[in-house]
């Protein structure tokens, strides 16, 4: 198995989300930024952790990421397959109307 690594909305300065989003063509970059910022789309700093999982940095040095451990990601994967089962037996739609 391999770690998983998932992206974050969370970066490492309000300059390093502004180097990110430059690339995607916004009229005003910074105000893009302070948009984000405001309505919480973003963050700057590291997100909250769960035991063990750790903080790599991706994109060229401006977003946070999060490593799982194999272990976390087989649970977080048997967690999600629960759950979509427990949904599908919960969904009486595929009866009809009765």
């Amino acid at each position: 198995m391999t770690n998983v690594v998932w992206g974050t909305a969370f970066f490492v300065s309000k300059a390093a989300a502004i180097t990110y989003y430059r690339p995607y063509h916004y009229e005003d970059v910074v105000e893009a930024v302070n948009r984000k910022l405001a309505e919480g789309e973003i963050h700057i700093g590291p997100p909250p952790l769960e035991p063990g999982e750790s903080l790599v940095i991706i994109d060229q040095g401006t977003r946070y990421a999060i490593r799982e451990s194999d272990k976390q990601s087989a649970d977080r994967r048997q967690a999600e397959h629960d759950a979509s089962r427990i949904a599908s037996d919960n969904d009486d739609s595929r009866f009809g109307d009765y």
